[in-house]
């Protein structure tokens, strides 16, 4: 009987969320973890900037508060910033006994500390369910915010370690067997990053920066397939799966005041723009509660300035249930 019982808690919990290859490294499917479930996971992201080695990292907490509402919240730790924006962002020239201000070319490869970026916090409600025989259809609403206050130099934002503010969307996940493909789509709303800079060589000699991120829409592309097993024997198989995952953005451009004016962005890295980047991934699941990622992103159209390519990312998350499964399963599972 106790066998019995672990095997159905197992199922349950697999039909929910843990079908593995709709555990997407980069972006969240529209299944959730089970109520009861705790998820914690830790992720790395590398890239190199000229000389410069760019890292963030990552620790999130996840938890399921009813079988179709999840929440997260997340910190992040990087050497992406400084600790005010940089000297030259803000310069200006003269026109007679006129002086214009503008944003000059952004400079790369700048030695940068590491810093507490912030908090991000993730809600997502899942409103529709569709299962059937080795497929399911669901969708969800989620909405995000993020407390992140840090000297981001470029227009495009990003709630997870560069900008400040909230966003929110629609996710759906279409599951058939071993295939599973996910499309995300939604808006995030900036905050305004404020700046004070002391020059005694000019007047007025204290400067305030205002520099807002420009408001933005993402549609987001996510492929993923069980490779391995072919079929389940026991909640503690190996799963292996891989994705090919599609992240694109449109973004308007910064906008800049300094001591009440504005100031003309010169600089393309402050101005609109939009990009999509890939990122295949391979993923491996222990006992079910475990998995290990690793991605690495390319530019496939246009390019992101917060980022140089290629970029590395490397996740381990475990699930915490209320009631684990605890002995092999007398029934296997056929996919």
């Amino acid at each position: 009987m106790k066998q019995l019982i672990a095997f159905l808690i197992f199922i349950s919990v697999a039909n929910n969320y843990l079908v593995g290859q709709e555990l997407f490294p980069l972006h969240e499917p529209a299944s959730n973890i089970p109520k009861g479930v705790f998820g914690i996971r830790a992720t790395s992201e590398h890239t190199v900037e000229l000389d410069q080695f760019r890292n963030q990292f990552t620790g999130k907490l996840m938890y399921g508060i009813l079988k179709n509402w999840e929440i997260e919240a997340q910190a992040e730790y990087s050497n992406h910033h400084g600790n005010a924006l940089p000297v030259n962002l803000i310069n200006h020239t003269h026109n007679g006994s006129l002086t214009n201000y503008y944003a000059t070319q952004k400079v790369y490869g700048i030695p940068y500390p590491y810093l507490f970026s912030g908090f991000y916090f993730y809600s997502k409600y899942r409103f529709l369910s569709l299962d059937d025989e080795g497929s399911h259809l669901r969708a969800s609403l989620f909405a995000e915010y993020s407390t992140t206050n840090v000297a981001h130099d470029e227009a495009e934002p990003n709630l997870e370690g560069d900008t400040g503010g909230e966003g929110g969307g629609l996710v759906v996940t279409y599951l058939y067997q071993k295939f599973a493909i996910s499309l995300t789509s939604g808006v995030i709303i900036p905050g305004t990053y404020h700046d004070i800079k002391y020059d005694k060589t000019h007047s007025p000699g204290v400067f305030y920066t205002n520099l807002s991120y420009g408001k933005a829409i993402h549609y987001d592309l996510s492929l993923g397939y069980l490779l391995y097993p072919k079929t389940y024997g026991s909640y503690s198989d190996l799963n292996i799966n891989v994705y090919a995952e599609f992240e694109g953005k449109s973004y308007d451009s910064a906008i800049i005041h300094q001591n009440g004016g504005p100031v003309e962005a010169k600089t393309s890295t402050l101005k609109k723009g939009n990009y999509i980047d890939f990122y295949p991934s391979i993923q491996f699941i222990f006992n079910s509660n475990t998995r290990i990622d690793a991605t690495m992103g390319f530019s496939l159209y246009n390019k992101s300035y917060t980022h140089f390519y290629p970029m590395v990312l490397l996740g381990v998350q475990r699930y915490i249930f209320m009631h684990a499964p605890i002995s092999k399963p007398k029934t296997p599972k056929t996919l």
